[in-house]
Protein backbone atom coordinates (compact mmCIF):
# COMPACT_ATOMS: atom_id res chain seq x y z
CA UNK A 1 0.00 0.00 0.00
CA UNK A 2 3.06 2.68 0.61
CA UNK A 3 4.24 2.24 -2.83
CA UNK A 4 0.81 2.17 -4.66
CA UNK A 5 0.38 6.15 -2.57
CA UNK A 6 4.07 6.64 -3.37
CA UNK A 7 3.04 6.08 -7.23
CA UNK A 8 0.23 8.09 -7.51
CA UNK A 9 2.56 11.69 -6.30
CA UNK A 10 4.74 11.13 -8.72
CA UNK A 11 5.03 12.83 -12.26
CA UNK A 12 3.50 11.05 -15.26
CA UNK A 13 6.75 10.16 -16.45
CA UNK A 14 7.92 7.93 -13.36
CA UNK A 15 4.81 6.76 -13.24
CA UNK A 16 4.66 5.17 -16.54
CA UNK A 17 8.61 3.97 -15.80
CA UNK A 18 7.27 2.77 -12.32
CA UNK A 19 4.35 0.01 -13.97
CA UNK A 20 6.82 -1.59 -16.23
CA UNK A 21 9.31 -2.08 -13.35
CA UNK A 22 6.80 -3.08 -10.86
CA UNK A 23 5.76 -5.26 -13.76
CA UNK A 24 8.87 -7.23 -14.28
CA UNK A 25 9.55 -7.41 -10.32
CA UNK A 26 5.56 -9.03 -10.24
CA UNK A 27 7.15 -11.22 -13.21
CA UNK A 28 10.73 -12.28 -11.43
CA UNK A 29 7.89 -12.72 -8.01
CA UNK A 30 5.80 -14.94 -10.14
CA UNK A 31 8.76 -16.84 -11.41
CA UNK A 32 10.46 -17.46 -8.32
CA UNK A 33 6.84 -18.36 -6.86
CA UNK A 34 6.47 -20.93 -9.48
CA UNK A 35 9.92 -22.61 -8.92
CA UNK A 36 9.33 -22.67 -5.44
CA UNK A 37 5.75 -24.24 -6.76
CA UNK A 38 7.39 -26.84 -8.82
CA UNK A 39 9.80 -27.57 -5.71
CA UNK A 40 7.05 -28.15 -3.39
CA UNK A 41 5.23 -30.07 -6.27
CA UNK A 42 9.02 -32.28 -6.72
CA UNK A 43 8.46 -32.21 -2.76
CA UNK A 44 5.03 -33.61 -2.94
CA UNK A 45 5.47 -35.79 -4.95
CA UNK A 46 8.23 -37.40 -3.19
CA UNK A 47 6.15 -36.93 -0.19
CA UNK A 48 3.61 -38.66 -2.07
CA UNK A 49 5.69 -41.45 -3.33
CA UNK A 50 7.23 -41.63 0.31
CA UNK A 51 3.52 -42.02 1.63
CA UNK A 52 2.85 -45.14 -1.18
CA UNK A 53 5.78 -46.56 -0.76
CA UNK A 54 5.57 -46.78 3.30
CA UNK A 55 1.58 -47.80 2.56
CA UNK A 56 3.00 -50.37 0.28
CA UNK A 57 5.57 -51.55 3.07
CA UNK A 58 2.86 -51.62 5.09
CA UNK A 59 0.98 -53.74 3.50
CA UNK A 60 4.05 -56.23 2.72
CA UNK A 61 4.57 -55.86 6.68
CA UNK A 62 0.86 -56.76 7.18
CA UNK A 63 0.76 -59.63 4.77
CA UNK A 64 3.94 -61.19 6.15
CA UNK A 65 2.70 -60.76 9.74
CA UNK A 66 -0.72 -62.70 8.83
CA UNK A 67 1.67 -65.37 6.99
CA UNK A 68 3.67 -65.50 9.77
CA UNK A 69 0.76 -65.16 11.86
CA UNK A 70 -1.14 -68.31 10.41
CA UNK A 71 1.96 -70.21 10.34
CA UNK A 72 2.75 -70.08 14.11
CA UNK A 73 -0.71 -69.92 16.07
CA UNK A 74 0.81 -71.21 19.27
CA UNK A 75 3.00 -68.22 19.52
CA UNK A 76 1.28 -65.32 17.71
CA UNK A 77 -1.18 -65.65 20.54
CA UNK A 78 1.71 -64.40 22.97
CA UNK A 79 2.24 -61.46 20.64
CA UNK A 80 -1.33 -60.16 20.26
CA UNK A 81 -1.13 -57.25 21.72
CA UNK A 82 1.89 -56.01 20.36
CA UNK A 83 0.54 -56.79 16.95
CA UNK A 84 -2.23 -54.91 17.71
CA UNK A 85 -0.57 -52.07 19.11
CA UNK A 86 1.40 -52.40 15.72
CA UNK A 87 -2.04 -51.76 13.54
CA UNK A 88 -3.16 -48.95 15.93
CA UNK A 89 0.26 -47.14 14.80
CA UNK A 90 0.34 -47.86 11.44
CA UNK A 91 -3.14 -46.67 11.13
CA UNK A 92 -2.13 -43.36 13.03
CA UNK A 93 0.77 -43.54 10.49
CA UNK A 94 -1.74 -43.90 7.28
CA UNK A 95 -4.32 -40.89 9.12
CA UNK A 96 -1.29 -38.68 9.32
CA UNK A 97 -0.01 -39.19 5.62
CA UNK A 98 -3.46 -38.83 4.41
CA UNK A 99 -3.71 -35.85 6.58
CA UNK A 100 -0.29 -34.51 5.07
CA UNK A 101 -1.52 -34.85 1.55
CA UNK A 102 -4.26 -33.18 2.24
CA UNK A 103 -2.67 -30.05 3.38
CA UNK A 104 -0.63 -30.26 0.57
CA UNK A 105 -2.94 -30.32 -1.84
CA UNK A 106 -5.03 -27.43 0.15
CA UNK A 107 -1.89 -25.59 -0.17
CA UNK A 108 -1.44 -26.12 -4.06
CA UNK A 109 -4.89 -24.70 -3.82
CA UNK A 110 -3.84 -21.69 -2.18
CA UNK A 111 -1.16 -21.04 -4.00
CA UNK A 112 -3.08 -21.19 -7.43
CA UNK A 113 -5.89 -18.49 -6.29
CA UNK A 114 -2.32 -16.23 -4.74
CA UNK A 115 -0.73 -16.70 -8.02
CA UNK A 116 -4.05 -15.68 -10.37
CA UNK A 117 -4.26 -12.26 -7.39
CA UNK A 118 -0.86 -11.67 -8.16
CA UNK A 119 -1.93 -11.93 -12.11
CA UNK A 120 -4.66 -9.32 -11.50
CA UNK A 121 -2.53 -7.01 -9.37
CA UNK A 122 0.78 -7.87 -8.12
CA UNK A 123 1.41 -4.68 -6.26
CA UNK A 124 -2.48 -4.74 -4.33
CA UNK A 125 -1.50 -8.30 -2.53
CA UNK A 126 2.54 -7.67 -2.03
CA UNK A 127 1.44 -8.04 1.48
CA UNK A 128 -0.49 -11.16 1.09
CA UNK A 129 1.82 -13.00 -0.94
CA UNK A 130 4.79 -12.26 1.66
CA UNK A 131 2.48 -13.32 4.08
CA UNK A 132 1.71 -16.65 2.05
CA UNK A 133 5.31 -17.14 1.04
CA UNK A 134 5.69 -16.84 4.88
CA UNK A 135 2.82 -19.43 5.75
CA UNK A 136 4.23 -20.94 2.85
CA UNK A 137 7.53 -21.76 4.35
CA UNK A 138 6.20 -21.93 7.72
CA UNK A 139 4.15 -24.45 6.62
CA UNK A 140 6.69 -26.03 4.41
CA UNK A 141 9.25 -26.33 7.63
CA UNK A 142 6.58 -28.39 9.60
CA UNK A 143 5.70 -30.30 6.55
CA UNK A 144 9.54 -31.23 7.04
CA UNK A 145 9.36 -31.73 10.35
CA UNK A 146 5.80 -33.70 9.56
CA UNK A 147 8.07 -35.60 7.04
CA UNK A 148 11.16 -36.20 9.54
CA UNK A 149 8.42 -37.21 12.64
CA UNK A 150 7.05 -39.85 9.91
CA UNK A 151 10.53 -40.87 8.93
CA UNK A 152 10.84 -41.40 12.66
CA UNK A 153 8.19 -42.88 13.13
CA UNK A 154 8.60 -45.44 9.94
CA UNK A 155 11.69 -46.00 11.65
CA UNK A 156 10.12 -47.08 14.87
CA UNK A 157 7.77 -49.13 12.91
CA UNK A 158 10.42 -51.21 11.13
CA UNK A 159 12.29 -51.19 14.77
CA UNK A 160 8.99 -52.92 15.65
CA UNK A 161 8.48 -54.88 13.46
CA UNK A 162 12.08 -56.16 13.73
CA UNK A 163 11.20 -56.89 17.27
CA UNK A 164 8.34 -58.69 16.28
CA UNK A 165 10.08 -60.74 13.63
CA UNK A 166 12.59 -61.55 15.61
CA UNK A 167 9.98 -62.58 18.54
CA UNK A 168 7.85 -64.81 16.06
CA UNK A 169 11.12 -66.63 15.07
CA UNK A 170 12.13 -67.34 18.87
CA UNK A 171 8.94 -68.12 19.62
CA UNK A 172 9.11 -70.73 16.20
CA UNK A 173 12.08 -71.61 17.69
CA UNK A 174 11.52 -72.71 21.18
CA UNK A 175 8.52 -74.34 19.35
CA UNK A 176 10.30 -76.24 17.54
CA UNK A 177 12.64 -77.55 20.29
CA UNK A 178 9.57 -78.16 22.22
CA UNK A 179 8.36 -80.17 19.57
CA UNK A 180 11.61 -81.84 19.02
CA UNK A 181 11.49 -82.50 22.72
CA UNK A 182 8.81 -83.92 22.47
CA UNK A 183 9.44 -86.50 19.66
CA UNK A 184 12.46 -87.40 21.75
CA UNK A 185 10.19 -88.36 24.45
CA UNK A 186 7.96 -90.09 22.40
CA UNK A 187 10.69 -92.05 21.15
CA UNK A 188 11.78 -92.95 23.80
CA UNK A 189 8.72 -93.87 25.69
CA UNK A 190 8.18 -95.96 22.29
CA UNK A 191 11.32 -97.94 22.88
CA UNK A 192 10.51 -98.45 26.63
CA UNK A 193 7.38 -100.00 25.54
CA UNK A 194 8.88 -102.15 23.14
CA UNK A 195 11.68 -103.54 25.84
CA UNK A 196 8.77 -103.83 28.32
CA UNK A 197 6.44 -105.87 25.64
CA UNK A 198 10.05 -107.79 24.91
CA UNK A 199 10.49 -108.41 28.59
CA UNK A 200 7.13 -109.74 28.84
CA UNK A 201 7.40 -111.89 25.89
CA UNK A 202 11.12 -113.54 27.11
CA UNK A 203 8.86 -113.86 30.71
CA UNK A 204 5.88 -115.96 28.89
CA UNK A 205 8.60 -118.11 27.00
CA UNK A 206 10.55 -118.20 30.52
CA UNK A 207 7.51 -119.92 31.83
CA UNK A 208 6.93 -121.77 29.58
CA UNK A 209 10.33 -123.49 29.19
CA UNK A 210 10.23 -123.30 33.32
CA UNK A 211 6.82 -125.53 33.22
CA UNK A 212 8.35 -127.43 30.32
CA UNK A 213 11.51 -128.27 32.71
CA UNK A 214 9.39 -129.30 35.29
CA UNK A 215 7.34 -131.61 33.08
CA UNK A 216 11.00 -133.14 32.09
CA UNK A 217 12.44 -133.40 35.66
CA UNK A 218 9.18 -134.90 36.60
CA UNK A 219 9.22 -137.70 34.06
CA UNK A 220 13.55 -138.22 34.81
CA UNK A 221 12.55 -138.58 38.03
CA UNK A 222 10.19 -141.07 37.54
CA UNK A 223 12.39 -142.69 34.79
CA UNK A 224 15.36 -143.09 36.73
CA UNK A 225 13.30 -145.13 39.56
CA UNK A 226 11.94 -147.11 37.23
CA UNK A 227 15.90 -147.48 35.90
CA UNK A 228 16.94 -148.06 39.14
CA UNK A 229 14.29 -151.06 40.39
CA UNK A 230 15.39 -152.73 37.14
CA UNK A 231 18.51 -152.50 37.54
CA UNK A 232 18.17 -154.46 40.98
CA UNK A 233 16.46 -156.63 39.19
CA UNK A 234 19.02 -157.41 36.70
CA UNK A 235 21.40 -157.57 39.60
CA UNK A 236 19.41 -160.74 41.20
CA UNK A 237 19.13 -162.38 37.58
CA UNK A 238 23.03 -162.18 36.72
CA UNK A 239 23.83 -163.44 40.32
CA UNK A 240 21.13 -166.31 39.93
CA UNK A 241 22.48 -166.74 36.61
CA UNK A 242 25.58 -167.50 37.94
CA UNK A 243 24.25 -169.14 40.78
CA UNK A 244 22.78 -171.70 37.97
CA UNK A 245 25.31 -172.42 36.20
CA UNK A 246 27.49 -173.28 39.20
CA UNK A 247 24.83 -175.84 40.50
CA UNK A 248 24.86 -177.04 36.81
CA UNK A 249 28.46 -177.47 36.56
CA UNK A 250 28.42 -179.59 40.07
CA UNK A 251 25.49 -181.31 38.39
CA UNK A 252 22.83 -179.91 39.97
CA UNK A 253 19.38 -179.48 38.69
CA UNK A 254 18.48 -176.03 37.45
CA UNK A 255 14.96 -175.85 38.73
CA UNK A 256 13.17 -172.59 37.95
CA UNK A 257 14.19 -169.25 37.45
CA UNK A 258 13.54 -166.41 40.11
CA UNK A 259 10.48 -164.44 40.12
CA UNK A 260 12.64 -161.56 39.88
CA UNK A 261 14.21 -162.59 37.15
CA UNK A 262 11.15 -163.56 35.46
CA UNK A 263 9.23 -160.14 36.71
CA UNK A 264 12.39 -158.34 34.35
CA UNK A 265 11.99 -160.35 31.03
CA UNK A 266 8.18 -159.57 31.50
CA UNK A 267 8.54 -156.36 31.60
CA UNK A 268 11.89 -156.22 29.49
CA UNK A 269 9.24 -157.88 26.29
CA UNK A 270 6.53 -155.50 27.18
CA UNK A 271 8.25 -152.23 27.95
CA UNK A 272 8.73 -149.86 24.56
CA UNK A 273 11.97 -148.72 26.84
CA UNK A 274 14.90 -150.51 26.41
CA UNK A 275 15.71 -152.39 29.35
CA UNK A 276 18.03 -149.90 31.97
CA UNK A 277 19.72 -152.02 34.28
CA UNK A 278 22.42 -154.23 34.71
CA UNK A 279 26.04 -155.08 36.81
CA UNK A 280 27.14 -151.82 38.55
CA UNK A 281 30.37 -151.03 36.69
CA UNK A 282 31.94 -151.02 40.69
CA UNK A 283 30.67 -154.47 40.96
CA UNK A 284 33.27 -157.04 41.90
CA UNK A 285 34.13 -160.21 40.52
CA UNK A 286 33.01 -163.75 41.37
CA UNK A 287 35.96 -165.41 42.98
CA UNK A 288 36.40 -169.16 43.08
CA UNK A 289 35.08 -169.40 40.09
CA UNK A 290 37.47 -170.87 36.87
CA UNK A 291 36.76 -167.93 33.65
CA UNK A 292 38.40 -169.75 31.66
CA UNK A 293 35.85 -172.75 32.12
CA UNK A 294 33.27 -170.14 31.94
CA UNK A 295 33.94 -169.01 28.68
CA UNK A 296 34.35 -172.37 27.38
CA UNK A 297 31.39 -173.53 28.28
CA UNK A 298 29.59 -170.57 26.83
CA UNK A 299 31.61 -170.69 23.72
CA UNK A 300 30.48 -174.51 23.30
CA UNK A 301 26.97 -173.30 23.71
CA UNK A 302 27.38 -171.15 21.56
CA UNK A 303 28.87 -173.39 19.07
CA UNK A 304 26.41 -175.47 19.20
CA UNK A 305 23.61 -172.56 18.58
CA UNK A 306 22.13 -173.86 22.06
CA UNK A 307 21.33 -170.46 23.09
CA UNK A 308 19.51 -171.09 26.88
CA UNK A 309 22.59 -173.16 27.73
CA UNK A 310 25.22 -169.92 25.82
CA UNK A 311 22.54 -167.11 27.07
CA UNK A 312 23.13 -168.74 31.48
CA UNK A 313 26.91 -169.61 30.82
CA UNK A 314 27.67 -166.05 29.15
CA UNK A 315 25.67 -164.31 32.34
CA UNK A 316 27.71 -166.49 34.56
CA UNK A 317 31.16 -165.13 32.79
CA UNK A 318 29.58 -161.67 32.28
CA UNK A 319 29.31 -162.02 36.62
CA UNK A 320 33.12 -163.02 36.75
CA UNK A 321 34.44 -160.43 34.54
CA UNK A 322 31.62 -157.66 34.62
CA UNK A 323 34.87 -155.24 33.23
CA UNK A 324 35.63 -157.05 29.57
CA UNK A 325 33.80 -155.33 27.05
CA UNK A 326 33.82 -158.55 24.71
CA UNK A 327 31.82 -160.88 27.17
CA UNK A 328 29.13 -158.21 27.37
CA UNK A 329 28.80 -158.18 24.17
CA UNK A 330 28.79 -161.89 23.69
CA UNK A 331 26.60 -161.57 26.03
CA UNK A 332 24.31 -159.64 23.86
CA UNK A 333 24.73 -161.90 20.91
CA UNK A 334 22.89 -164.89 23.32
CA UNK A 335 20.41 -162.84 23.94
CA UNK A 336 19.28 -161.30 21.14
CA UNK A 337 19.36 -164.74 19.89
CA UNK A 338 16.67 -165.78 23.00
CA UNK A 339 14.69 -162.89 21.65
CA UNK A 340 15.33 -160.86 24.50
CA UNK A 341 15.79 -157.57 22.88
CA UNK A 342 15.59 -155.58 25.80
CA UNK A 343 17.87 -157.47 27.58
CA UNK A 344 20.38 -157.38 24.73
CA UNK A 345 20.36 -153.65 23.92
CA UNK A 346 21.11 -153.52 27.88
CA UNK A 347 24.13 -155.95 27.08
CA UNK A 348 25.58 -153.75 24.31
CA UNK A 349 25.17 -150.18 25.66
CA UNK A 350 27.11 -152.18 28.43
CA UNK A 351 29.89 -153.21 26.17
CA UNK A 352 30.14 -150.01 24.23
CA UNK A 353 30.34 -147.76 27.79
CA UNK A 354 33.50 -150.04 28.39
CA UNK A 355 34.52 -150.05 24.68
CA UNK A 356 33.35 -146.88 22.99
CA UNK A 357 34.95 -147.16 19.74
CA UNK A 358 34.38 -151.27 18.64
CA UNK A 359 32.22 -150.84 15.73
CA UNK A 360 31.03 -154.36 15.75
CA UNK A 361 28.81 -153.11 18.97
CA UNK A 362 27.33 -150.56 17.73
CA UNK A 363 26.54 -152.40 14.63
CA UNK A 364 24.75 -154.75 16.80
CA UNK A 365 23.27 -151.91 19.16
CA UNK A 366 22.09 -149.97 16.34
CA UNK A 367 20.17 -153.07 14.55
CA UNK A 368 18.48 -153.68 18.16
CA UNK A 369 17.35 -150.13 18.24
CA UNK A 370 15.75 -150.51 14.91
CA UNK A 371 14.16 -153.71 15.48
CA UNK A 372 12.58 -152.03 19.06
CA UNK A 373 11.25 -149.06 17.32
CA UNK A 374 14.28 -146.60 18.74
CA UNK A 375 15.09 -145.43 14.85
CA UNK A 376 16.49 -142.16 15.99
CA UNK A 377 19.02 -143.59 18.23
CA UNK A 378 19.75 -146.36 16.16
CA UNK A 379 20.48 -143.95 13.04
CA UNK A 380 22.48 -141.73 16.13
CA UNK A 381 24.70 -144.96 17.04
CA UNK A 382 25.38 -145.44 12.82
CA UNK A 383 26.08 -141.79 12.59
CA UNK A 384 28.96 -142.19 15.19
CA UNK A 385 30.40 -145.09 13.93
CA UNK A 386 31.26 -143.46 10.40
CA UNK A 387 32.25 -140.65 12.43
CA UNK A 388 34.71 -142.80 13.86
CA UNK A 389 34.93 -144.85 10.44
CA UNK A 390 33.93 -143.23 7.52
CA UNK A 391 34.64 -146.58 5.36
CA UNK A 392 32.57 -148.77 7.78
CA UNK A 393 29.96 -150.11 5.07
CA UNK A 394 27.52 -151.66 7.05
CA UNK A 395 27.03 -148.38 8.69
CA UNK A 396 26.25 -146.47 5.96
CA UNK A 397 23.83 -149.72 5.11
CA UNK A 398 21.88 -149.22 8.28
CA UNK A 399 21.73 -145.65 7.88
CA UNK A 400 20.30 -145.93 4.36
CA UNK A 401 17.57 -148.94 5.34
CA UNK A 402 16.57 -146.28 8.57
CA UNK A 403 16.29 -143.38 5.21
CA UNK A 404 18.49 -141.43 6.84
CA UNK A 405 21.04 -139.65 4.55
CA UNK A 406 24.96 -140.73 5.17
CA UNK A 407 26.87 -138.07 6.22
CA UNK A 408 29.97 -136.77 4.30
CA UNK A 409 33.29 -138.35 5.51
CA UNK A 410 35.39 -136.60 8.25
CA UNK A 411 38.30 -137.37 8.97
CA UNK A 412 38.86 -138.60 12.45
CA UNK A 413 41.74 -140.46 13.55
CA UNK A 414 40.69 -144.40 14.21
CA UNK A 415 41.82 -146.68 17.05
CA UNK A 416 44.99 -148.61 15.86
CA UNK A 417 46.35 -151.97 17.74
CA UNK A 418 50.33 -151.09 18.98
CA UNK A 419 52.48 -152.99 17.30
CA UNK A 420 55.00 -154.95 18.88
CA UNK A 421 55.15 -156.50 22.57
CA UNK A 422 57.96 -153.80 23.08
CA UNK A 423 56.15 -151.19 22.62
CA UNK A 424 52.61 -152.49 24.72
CA UNK A 425 55.50 -153.11 27.52
CA UNK A 426 56.92 -149.89 27.33
CA UNK A 427 53.78 -148.55 26.55
CA UNK A 428 52.07 -150.08 30.15
CA UNK A 429 55.25 -148.95 32.21
CA UNK A 430 54.81 -145.17 31.11
CA UNK A 431 51.19 -145.68 31.75
CA UNK A 432 51.79 -147.11 35.38
CA UNK A 433 53.98 -143.98 35.58
CA UNK A 434 51.30 -141.36 35.09
CA UNK A 435 48.29 -143.29 37.17
CA UNK A 436 50.77 -143.29 40.03
CA UNK A 437 51.58 -139.32 39.52
CA UNK A 438 47.89 -138.94 39.41
CA UNK A 439 47.19 -141.28 42.46
CA UNK A 440 49.44 -139.46 44.55
CA UNK A 441 47.74 -136.05 43.06
CA UNK A 442 50.39 -134.77 41.39
CA UNK A 443 48.47 -133.29 39.09
CA UNK A 444 51.18 -131.60 36.57
CA UNK A 445 52.78 -134.69 36.92
CA UNK A 446 50.44 -136.55 35.86
CA UNK A 447 48.90 -134.41 33.01
CA UNK A 448 52.31 -134.02 31.12
CA UNK A 449 52.59 -137.89 31.50
CA UNK A 450 49.03 -138.14 30.15
CA UNK A 451 49.69 -135.87 27.61
CA UNK A 452 52.98 -137.74 26.55
CA UNK A 453 51.33 -140.95 26.28
CA UNK A 454 48.58 -139.47 24.08
CA UNK A 455 51.45 -138.06 21.42
CA UNK A 456 52.23 -142.46 20.96
CA UNK A 457 48.13 -142.99 20.75
CA UNK A 458 46.70 -139.15 19.07
CA UNK A 459 43.15 -141.48 19.17
CA UNK A 460 42.99 -142.78 22.97
CA UNK A 461 40.24 -141.16 24.28
CA UNK A 462 40.61 -142.66 27.48
CA UNK A 463 44.46 -140.45 27.62
CA UNK A 464 42.14 -137.54 26.73
CA UNK A 465 39.43 -137.85 29.93
CA UNK A 466 42.31 -138.92 32.40
CA UNK A 467 44.26 -135.38 31.37
CA UNK A 468 40.85 -133.53 31.48
CA UNK A 469 40.61 -135.20 34.75
CA UNK A 470 44.16 -133.27 35.79
CA UNK A 471 43.27 -130.40 34.65
CA UNK A 472 40.03 -129.94 36.64
CA UNK A 473 41.54 -130.92 39.77
CA UNK A 474 44.18 -128.25 38.92
CA UNK A 475 40.99 -125.57 38.22
CA UNK A 476 41.18 -125.28 35.14
CA UNK A 477 37.96 -125.90 33.68
CA UNK A 478 38.16 -124.38 30.19
CA UNK A 479 40.69 -126.75 29.09
CA UNK A 480 38.99 -129.68 30.80
CA UNK A 481 36.01 -129.08 29.19
CA UNK A 482 38.10 -128.48 25.80
CA UNK A 483 39.95 -132.08 26.67
CA UNK A 484 36.57 -133.91 27.47
CA UNK A 485 35.03 -132.63 24.28
CA UNK A 486 37.60 -134.01 22.07
CA UNK A 487 36.84 -137.63 23.71
CA UNK A 488 34.17 -136.72 23.06
CA UNK A 489 34.60 -136.14 19.43
CA UNK A 490 36.75 -138.91 19.05
CA UNK A 491 34.25 -141.22 20.40
CA UNK A 492 30.62 -140.22 19.95
CA UNK A 493 29.20 -142.66 22.30
CA UNK A 494 31.79 -142.45 25.13
CA UNK A 495 29.35 -141.75 28.41
CA UNK A 496 32.34 -141.27 30.66
CA UNK A 497 32.97 -138.10 28.22
CA UNK A 498 29.97 -136.61 28.54
CA UNK A 499 29.30 -137.61 32.61
CA UNK A 500 32.82 -135.55 33.19
CA UNK A 501 31.92 -132.97 30.83
CA UNK A 502 28.41 -132.61 33.12
CA UNK A 503 30.66 -132.47 36.13
CA UNK A 504 32.28 -129.34 35.31
CA UNK A 505 29.58 -127.44 34.26
CA UNK A 506 28.32 -128.19 37.76
CA UNK A 507 31.51 -127.24 39.05
CA UNK A 508 31.03 -124.13 36.56
CA UNK A 509 27.37 -123.52 38.87
CA UNK A 510 25.64 -124.04 34.93
CA UNK A 511 23.39 -126.67 36.52
CA UNK A 512 20.99 -126.71 33.74
CA UNK A 513 24.54 -127.60 31.34
CA UNK A 514 25.05 -130.27 33.76
CA UNK A 515 21.72 -132.15 33.43
CA UNK A 516 22.42 -131.81 29.68
CA UNK A 517 25.23 -133.57 30.02
CA UNK A 518 24.16 -136.28 32.30
CA UNK A 519 21.00 -137.17 30.19
CA UNK A 520 23.16 -137.69 27.16
CA UNK A 521 25.75 -140.21 29.19
CA UNK A 522 22.68 -142.33 30.20
CA UNK A 523 21.46 -142.04 26.10
CA UNK A 524 25.03 -144.08 25.62
CA UNK A 525 24.73 -146.26 28.63
CA UNK A 526 20.91 -146.14 30.17
CA UNK A 527 22.93 -147.78 33.53
CA UNK A 528 25.71 -145.09 34.32
CA UNK A 529 25.32 -144.88 37.95
CA UNK A 530 27.23 -142.09 38.19
CA UNK A 531 24.78 -140.34 35.98
CA UNK A 532 21.77 -141.75 37.97
CA UNK A 533 23.03 -140.63 41.16
CA UNK A 534 23.95 -136.68 39.75
CA UNK A 535 20.05 -136.88 38.18
CA UNK A 536 18.74 -138.21 41.68
CA UNK A 537 20.44 -135.18 43.74
CA UNK A 538 19.57 -132.45 41.19
CA UNK A 539 15.65 -133.63 41.87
Amino acid sequence: MADTHSAAGASPVDAKRSVPRSQAASSVAIGNLNDKLGVLDGRLNALETIATDIGERQKAILDRLDTLGSALAGGVDDHREILTRQDERLKALETGSTEAVKRQKAMIDRLGAISAALVSGVDSHRDALMRLMSQGSRDMQELGREIAALEKRQEQVGSATTDVLESLARAAAAADARRVEENLRFEALAGELIDLHRVRDALQREQGRTEALQRRRLDDLARIQALGAERDALEIELQSAASRHRRMVRGWAADVRPVAAASVSHTSENSSEPARVEASSDEPPLVGVDHRQLLADARAAKACRDWPRAREAYAAYVAARPRKASAWKQYGHALKENGDLASAEAAYFRSLALAPADLDTCLHLAHVLKNRGNRELAAEVFSAALKMNPDFGPAKDGLGDLGFAVPEAVANTSPRKIDGKLTRWLFGKRLKLAQAAFSSRQWKTAERRYRSLLLTQPWNARLMIQIGHTLKEQGRLDAAVQMYRKAADQEPLNSDAQLHLGHVAKLAGDLDLARGHYLRSLRYWPQNPDALHELRDQQ
